[in-house]
Order: structure tokens, then C-alpha cells, then sequence
């Protein structure tokens, strides 16, 4: 080995190691002196990292615990307000019982009515007063966010239902409308709550002149049979049947004509009715007319303008039976479903479904096996309806389940047709339907239910009023029978766009099975479903579209003979021109009671439309607080009823707040054990170990100590050197 001078590669190495055992003893200090094992990046950048998200999370978490605790004293004050409340509501429950007894003198009613206002104020006031950091807690504005986690979105809400003596007391049933339609309740079209409505029999009605097991005293009497079963209680609505518009009508009524009203016969005498003088003059003297008689109709007339004609109401709910000759009966401002022919024109009223109590919900069905169950024969529409919920569903949009002809046959509707709580709603617009099949001459989209509850929903945050499209429903009639045909020929059924080619078996039933199957085959790109009722097929849109159907029976075989009688069928070049089209229903639903009137666009318009007007949704029992006088008997009575209503409604608040607090508190517990855990993993990456600290400091100490005892020795080894030199 060659001695050198000018390089000392021991010297070198011994300060290279030197330096390494030197940084380590460094790291060792600050992580003894900090506690920390990760004290910069350079230490372990994806652990600074990962402890970095879980002190975000931990500390989170930390203020979350204090929030879910807040919203436990939130709610503690809420209810304590509450047991307050309760507490004066049982003391005016106990004086309105004392006051419905009879060895009360006036004076001592007048003296007891005295307590129960002050109570009432108290109750009132504490309402309004009471608040938890200046948020008002029972005034009906609260509706509380809870952040409740480390996390966006991680909350929890609830809101307190106002308290005050002006909004407690009453009851609110859920209230579902059915509106009037032609045709008798039977066995199997109607479920509810899971029992199964009998048919509805003319014997239930003796009132209405004709087709009495149509009515709606027949149909609510049916489900009234079985109100204890159901829990529901049906009414019937008053009859109204909408005048025509005459803002058009320039026909000659001077003449005068017979018509018979309910079996009664009924001389009308107009005007020329060439101006709105004349027409008004004209409705005057049916009106007049009609109300001379009403006595023995049933039948009251009033005048509805020049849009809306002569609108005749029978409020018992009987029908209205109108025959006449040939005889345009708009010229007198009557209902007229063909001016050009002798015909009979019936309306029908519908009637309310009410729960008998606020905890039950009306549940309706279709079909017990006893029939073909049709629904629709009941003018209801299939859903669960709950305690702040008004409902009613509209007939067809297009009038009737099936439009024959081509798309202007259909009827969409238009600005000015239909009002809904005194809001004007505007046209509907195919745009709002993408669904809907819109080849020439096949469907309106702009007709489907689809686009008509799109344009109610425009404006439900004027009306109050929301809408929903029903399922679309297509049903083959049963009045013509089916049969096998000659097995090999074919329809070309056209559904939605779609052709689908058809085979008859020879067998009905294997017909109709093969329908199905070919219809289900090709469902995604119609959007229609098939299955067979029994007797024939239901073609089903769940979406609302427009269901447009055409047979081509060139090949022989014929629509009835797959269950599908009543689609329109012929040669194939008739199909650009010829068709019929299945239009969805809506139902319209608001928290409380609405009403359906005509628009700028007259009766008519809205009749188009397949409205009903009139005032639909569920009732109310009971008074509220702010209006009960238990001054009288009748008035202590009906207070004990309001009462009762109220304490309900604090009890149930009061279970709300209980469960909150509980959930709170379990919230609390759960969040105190995740940050625990992510406490300790969060340690795990981030804390220094002493124990291991100190060994490696007392390492790296020796180390540092024989380094510089080497370093030095290796200094002088150049020295050697000089004795060469010697």
C-alpha cells in the first residue's frame, strides 16, 4: 500500500461515519424532545400525510361530539317548553269536562271560559318565546341541521311543528278524491287498506233519476260498508256539471226548446244571442228555468259567465241526467257532448275518502281476483296516501282511454284551461316528454301525462298543488271474444314505433302468451310491458308515455285473437293515417285541500283538459284552541275534542324530541369511539417510540464518541511519514 500525504482516506471515512452517527443522534434528540416521530416531511412524507387527515378527522369529530351534545340540549328545551304546555292543556281539558255538566250555571261557564283563555295565552306565548340561542323553538319556523360528523354531508335535521293555540287543536285525516265517472264499482275493482270493496248496487241510491249504481252515493255507500274494516269513511261530493262557453255562440235561442232534467221536463227560451247581452239574458231565463224545478230535480242552476255557461249542481251528489232532441243545447249555455243529435248527457259526482284518525293511512289497490279489476271504474287512482296528504287523478288527458285519429284528436292543454287554487296553468309542451312516440299521426306528447304534470309542477310553488303521471295502461276489451285462429298467420302489431310481428297458434291462450313475449321482447325500445289479465292482454308504460298501437292484418291473423281488441287494425297503408293512443292520468297532491276551476279558455277547455272541477282533499276534526268556548255546553264538548287533537299532536312533538335525543346521544357515543380508534392509529404513524428512541440515541452516542477517537488517530497517521525522511 503506497503512503501518501496529500490524501488521508482514513481520515475521510472516519469523518464520513462520523457525520451519519452524528445526524442519527440529532433525530433521536428531537424526537425524545418532541415526542414525535414525524417532525418534518423528510421524516416520512406519507405518514405527515396520512396523520395529517386524521387530525383533521379527529378534530372533527371532537366539535361534532359538541354538536350532537348542543342538539341534546336543543331538544331538552323544546321539551321542557312542552311539559309546560302539557300541563295547561290537561287543566283546560279538566274545566271543559267540568263545564259539559249540567250543575253549571252560565255565569260559572262564563267564570271557567275565563282560566282557559289565559291558559290558551300561555300556551301561545310560550310558543312564540321560547328559543335556544335566539332560535325560536315551537313557532313552526324551527327546522334544524346538525353537523353531526367530520365530513360534509354528515348531518342530522329534524323540525318542530308550530304550537301555538291558533294551529292546535284540529285533526287532519287523509282525504283522497275520486272523481265521477260512467260506469258501476264491481267486485274486484277496488282495495282498501287490504279490504276488498264490494260492487256498488243501484238499491244504494234513491235519489238520482238514472244509472243510479253509477253514482257517487252508490260508490261511497259501497265503501262505507266497510269502513270499520278499512278505517276510512267516504263522502259523497256535490254534482257539478260545467255550462258550455258561449263567448262563440251566435245560434238563434229564441225559438225556445224542451229538454228533461232528472225525468223532468223543462221548457227553455233564449235570445238571439247575438251579443253578450243577449247570452246573458239567455242564461237568466234557464237559470231561472231550471231553479223553478229544483225541487223536484235536485237540481240548482247559477250563471258562469260567458266562459263558463250555465252550471247546474245537484249538492247531494245525484246524478245529473240531461236528454233532449236534436237540440244544440250550448246555445243555452248547457253541457252538450253532441250538438248535432238527439242524446243523453249524464254527470256524475265523485266523492271523498277521509281516515277516520290521523294515524291511519289510506292504502288503494286494484283487483281481488273476483274480477278484471279495473280501478279506474271507481275514479281513483292506486297508492298510499298519509295524513297531510290531498289527492285526486284526473280522467284521461285525452278524454277517453283510447283517442282514435290522429295526434290534433288528443288534447293537450292549453293557457287558460285549468286553474288550480287561483292559479292560471300554463300550456303543456311536448318538449317536457322525451318518452312519448311522436311519428306523424301516432300520439301528442304534448297530450301525455308526462308534459300536463310538468306544466302543473311549473307553478306548484304558487299553487301548493303537486303532480305525478301515472302509469299508462292499455286494456284489450273483454266484449269481443278472442279465439285461436288458423295457426301461421300473422299481425303486424305497430306499438310506440315499434313493429312486432305477431303468429297465431291456433290456441287463444298460446295467442296471448305469445303476444306477451314478443311485446317484453322488444320493451326497451317501446317502454311498454305486456302481461295477460286473465281474459286479455294490459299493455303497461310505468313511465307515463303515450302508448300508440296500430294492427296491420294484411297477414290475416286479427288483433282479437291475441287479446288486444280494441287497438285499431286494418291494411297496412292505413296505419300513417289511422291509430289509437292510450293517454296517462295524473294525480294531483297537496298537504291540504285544493281547488280545480276553469280557466280564460271556459268550461270547455278544462273538460277538454280531463279535469273535474271542484274542491278536493281530506277534512278535519275538531276546533282550534284559539276558537274553543267552553261558555256553552255544545262548545265544551266540542273543546274536549280540541283538546284531546292537541295533546296528540304535543305528545307525538314530544316523542320526536325524545328519539332525537336519543339518537343524539348515540350519535355522541359512536363518534367518542371512532375518534378513539382514530386517535390511536393516528399515534401508531406519528408518535416516537422512547423506548427504541434512547437505544438508538445511546447508539449513535457511543458511535459519535469512537468516531472522534478514530478520527483522531487517523489525523495522525500522515505523521508516519517523517520517518522516511529521517
Amino acid at each position: 500500500m503506497a503512503l501518501v500525504i496529500n490524501t488521508n482516506m482514513a481520515s475521510l471515512t472516519a469523518q464520513r461515519n462520523l457525520t451519519s452517527s452524528q445526524s442519527d443522534y440529532n433525530t433521536s434528540l428531537e424526537r425524545l424532545s418532541s415526542g414525535l416521530r414525524i417532525n418534518s416531511a423528510k421524516d416520512d412524507a406519507a405518514g405527515l400525510a396520512i396523520s395529517t387527515r386524521f387530525e383533521s378527522q379527529i378534530t372533527g369529530l371532537d366539535q361534532a361530539v359538541r354538536n350532537a351534545n348542543d342538539g341534546v340540549s336543543l331538544a331538552q328545551t323544546a321539551e321542557g317548553a312542552l311539559d309546560s304546555m302539557t300541563d295547561n292543556l290537561q287543566r283546560i281539558r279538566e274545566l271543559a269536562v267540568q263545564a259539559s255538566n249540567s250543575t253549571n250555571s252560565d255565569d260559572d261557564r262564563v267564570a271557567l271560559q275565563a282560566e282557559v283563555e289565559q291558559l290558551l295565552a300561555e300556551i301561545t306565548r310560550t310558543a312564540e318565546d321560547t328559543n335556544f340561542n335566539g332560535q325560536n323553538l315551537l313557532d313552526g319556523t324551527f327546522e334544524g341541521v346538525f353537523q353531526v360528523g367530520a365530513d360534509a354531508g354528515q348531518t342530522v335535521s329534524f323540525s318542530i311543528t308550530e304550537m301555538n293555540a291558533g294551529a292546535l287543536g284540529t285533526s287532519a285525516q287523509a282525504g283522497v278524491s275520486a272523481i265521477g265517472v260512467g260506469s258501476a264499482l264491481e267486485n274486484g275493482d277496488l282495495s282498501i287498506n287490504g279490504e276488498d270493496i264490494r260492487a256498488s248496487v243501484a238499491s244504494d241510491d234513491t235519489l238520482s233519476y238514472a244509472d243510479n249504481e253509477m253514482s257517487g252515493i252508490a260508490k261511497a255507500a259501497a265503501i262505507n260498508d266497510s269502513s270499520d274494516e278499512t278505517g276510512v269513511t267516504a263522502t259523497v261530493d256535490a254534482n257539478v256539471m260545467l255550462g258550455s262557453d258561449m263567448s262563440a255562440v251566435t245560434a238563434d235561442a229564441s225559438g225556445g226548446d224542451d229538454i228533461t232534467l232528472n225525468g223532468v221536463t223543462i221548457s227553455l227560451q233564449g235570445t238571439d244571442n247575438t251579443d253578450a247581452t243577449d247570452r246573458a239574458a239567455t242564461r237568466d231565463s234557464v237559470i231561472a228555468a231550471i231553479n223553478a224545478v229544483s225541487g223536484q230535480t235536485g237540481v240548482t242552476a247559477e250563471d258562469g259567465g260567458d266562459d263558463g255557461g250555465v252550471i247546474l249542481t245537484a249538492e247531494d251528489g245525484r246524478n245529473i241526467t240531461i236528454e233532449s232532441a236534436e237540440v244544440d243545447l250550448s246555445q243555452y249555455g248547457l253541457f252538450d257532448s253532441d250538438v248535432a243529435a238527439a242524446d243523453t248527457d249524464t254527470s256524475y259526482a265523485g266523492f271523498t275518502m277521509t281516515a277516520k284518525n290521523s294515524s291511519v293511512d289510506i292504502e288503494i289497490t286494484g283487483g281481488n281476483g273476483t274480477g278484471n279489476g279495473d280501478i279506474s271504474n271507481s275514479g281513483l287512482a292506486a297508492g298510499t296516501y298519509d295524513s297531510q296528504t290531498a289527492v285526486v287523478t284526473t280522467t284521461n288527458t285525452a278524454l277517453a282511454a283510447q283517442a282514435d285519429g290522429t295526434a290534433a284528436t288528443s288534447a293537450a292543454l292549453q293557457d287558460g284551461d285549468l286553474v288550480i287554487n287561483g292559479v292560471t296553468i300554463g300550456a303543456s309542451s311536448s318538449l317536457d316528454d322525451t318518452a312519448s312516440e311522436t311519428s306523424a299521426n301516432s300520439s301528442d306528447a304534448a297530450a301525455s301525462g308526462i308534459a300536463i304534470a310538468a306544466a302543473i309542477n311549473e307553478v306548484s310553488d304558487s299553487t301548493g298543488v303537486s303532480a305525478t303521471v301515472n302509469a299508462t295502461e292499455f286494456v284489450g276489451d273483454t266484449a269481443v271474444a278472442g279465439a285461436g285462429g288458423t295457426a301461421g298467420q300473422t299481425l303486424v302489431l305497430t306499438l310506440n314505433g315499434v313493429d312486432i310481428t305477431l303468429t297465431e297458434t291456433g290456441d287463444y291462450e298460446s295467442n296471448k302468451q305469445a303476444a306477451v313475449d314478443a311485446i317484453n321482447a322488444v320493451s326497451g325500445q317501446t317502454g311498454v310491458v305486456a302481461e295477460d289479465n286473465g281474459e286479455t292482454l294490459t299493455l303497461t308504460a310505468e313511465d307515463g308515455r303515450n302508448i300508440s298501437t296500430y294492427g296491420d292484418e294484411t297477414g290475416l291473423a286479427v288483433v282479437e285473437n291475441f287479446g288486444l281488441d280494441g287497438v285499431d287494425a286494418g291494411a297496412a297503408a292505413n296505419a300513417a293515417t289511422t291509430g289509437n293512443t292510450t293517454y296517462s292520468t295524473v294525480t294531483l297532491t297537496s298537504a291540504s285541500s285544493f281547488e280545480i276551476s276553469y280557466g280564460t279558455n271556459g268550461s270547455d277547455g278544462l273538460d277538454d283538459s280531463g279535469f273535474t272541477a271542484g274542491t278536493y282533499g281530506g277534512g278535519e276534526d275538531g276546533t282550534y284552541l284559539s276558537d274553543i268556548d267552553i261558555s256553552t255546553f255544545e262548545g265544551a264538548q266540542a273543546a274536549i275534542t280540541a283538546i284531546d287533537n292537541a295533546l296528540d299532536v304535543v305528545t307525538a312533538q314530544q316523542a320526536d324530541l325524545g328519539a332525537i335525543q336519543n339518537r343524539f346521544e348515540s350519535t355522541v357515543m359512536n363518534l367518542e369511539v371512532t375518534q378513539e380508534n382514530l386517535t390511536a392509529a393516528q399515534s401508531a404513524i406519528q408518535d416516537a417510540d422512547f423506548a427504541e428512541e434512547t437505544a438508538e440515541m445511546t447508539r449513535t452516542s457511543v458511535l459519535q464518541q469512537a468516531g472522534i477517537s478514530v478520527l483522531s488517530q487517523a489525523n495522525s497517521q500522515s505523521q508516519n511519514v517523517l520517518s522516511l525522511l529521517g
